[in-house]
């Protein structure tokens, strides 16, 4: 599935009490974990994940807050990572921070002595080819009885490969047909190599990242970008902000995307349907104010601009230019009625106010739940209902009241360039 397995490794899944039953939510409650199991002797690591395991393993696991450090050399680059997992601790509310390429494991390297090997007439192959034979075993011949076959592997006898002086001390064969410990032609060095390199776009790379505890990501990220602003990564390593904030910024693009969109689309249907280009443009003034909505709406409640509350602001689009619909809408009839534009505007306005406040306040209440509702979940939810909300409250007033004025405005200049006012 993706997750770590070792026999030191383990790994716990918890359950939480329904939301409403407890007063701590689920970071809390794994800050108070850590802080006790972190006094355990031989614990070296803890990493506590609040998010769904399957949510998580099909997001690619990726910390909120993650440094990617790009490069070659692997002392290079785990030298850069075991900086920047510095800089991270000592930035306040980043929390279970580790490093994605893990300690390798121990391992034994048998280094031929290439001159002395050549002497003796052994080639580098045929020695650790022979050492592979005593410890791991040659198949030499099978064994058949009643139709079943059974490989027949030669090695050394278990007490005589159990410890390192047995390693050094295996006979060697040379081509003269003498037999030499292995001592004599190559000597013992013990190394560490990782257990696995990860690779992005063909490089190598590593991964330093942590999670976010009682704290916002463009704080934290803000000073992350100054202390690595300040830090000078060794030759042929480069260092890139990842994690949260790249899928965030995707994601932004791609909304703004369908926002820029979305305002082009309504403003085509209704061009279409006006039979005109600045009736439209008069209606999509009410724009801006339903934007500025949801920013008040947001600093009011202490929500954050994110992914959810944009996708409330995409939502508005289609709502707040409905209200100016209505009114332009209406007013035009009057005029086509001989009405003068004037009493037009004004009739407009008192005779569309119940209809524009039936849209609103329906489409209100019912987001009011979404923004509202406090259950598990609630937080991805909350901030797409109170950016709907404020942004659709403060466009509808100021509907009201600029939509009629600007409408008044143009239609009034452009009767006084026909000569009609």
């Amino acid at each position: 599935m993706g997750w770590e397995e070792g026999s030191n490794i383990g790994m716990l899944i918890l359950d939480l009490v329904p939301k409403k039953e407890r007063k701590r939510s689920s970071e809390e409650v794994a800050n108070a974990l850590r802080k006790k199991l972190s006094q355990i002797p031989g614990i070296e690591e803890l990493t506590f994940e609040t998010a769904d395991p399957l949510e998580t393993l099909i997001l690619g696991g990726e910390k909120p807050v993650t440094v990617k450090i790009f490069g070659y050399d692997l002392e290079k680059t785990n030298l850069a990572a075991e900086k920047v997992k510095q800089m991270l601790k000592s930035i306040g509310g980043v929390t279970d921070i580790e490093i994605s390429r893990k300690k390798g494991k121990p391992e034994i390297w048998i280094v031929v002595d290439r001159d002395k090997a050549a002497f003796s007439g052994s080639g580098t192959a045929s020695i650790a080819s022979q050492v592979r034979n005593l410890f791991h075993g040659k198949k030499s011949t099978k064994f058949r009885e009643a139709g079943d076959e059974y490989d027949i592997l030669i090695r050394m006898r278990e007490k005589d490969r159990e410890s390192l002086k047995d390693l050094m001390e295996s006979p060697i064969r040379l081509l003269s047909g003498k037999t030499v410990p292995l001592k004599s032609l190559a000597h013992m060095e013990i190394h560490s190599g990782p257990s696995s390199i990860e690779r992005e776009s063909r490089e190598r790379v590593i991964k330093v990242g942590g999670y976010l505890f009682k704290r916002k990501l463009s704080d934290v990220l803000s000073d992350l970008r100054v202390q690595l602003h300040n830090f000078t990564p060794p030759p042929g390593v480069t260092v890139k902000i990842s994690g949260a904030v790249e899928e965030q910024a995707k994601a932004f693009r791609t909304l703004f995307f369908s926002l820029i969109l979305g305002m082009i689309l309504v403003y085509m249907v209704m061009a279409s349907q006006f039979e005109s280009f600045l009736h439209p443009l008069i209606i999509m003034f009410s724009v801006p104010f339903a934007l500025t909505g949801v920013i008040w709406m947001l600093f009011l409640t202490g929500q954050t601009f994110n992914v959810d509350s944009l996708l409330g602001t995409v939502i508005l689009i289609g709502i707040v230019v409905n209200n100016g619909i209505i009114l332009v809408d209406y007013t035009n009839r009057l005029l086509r009625s001989g009405m003068e534009l004037k009493e037009a505007v004004l009739k407009a306005g008192l005779r569309r106010v119940r209809p524009v406040l039936m849209t609103s306040l329906t489409t209100i209440f019912g987001l009011m739940p979404l923004a509202l509702m406090r259950g598990e979940g609630s937080e991805e939810w909350n901030s797409l209902g109170l950016a709907a909300i404020g942004g659709l409250s403060l466009s509808t007033l100021v509907t009201l009241v600029l939509i009629p004025t600007l409408y008044y405005l143009a239609e009034r200049r452009i009767q006084r360039l026909h000569g009609k006012g």
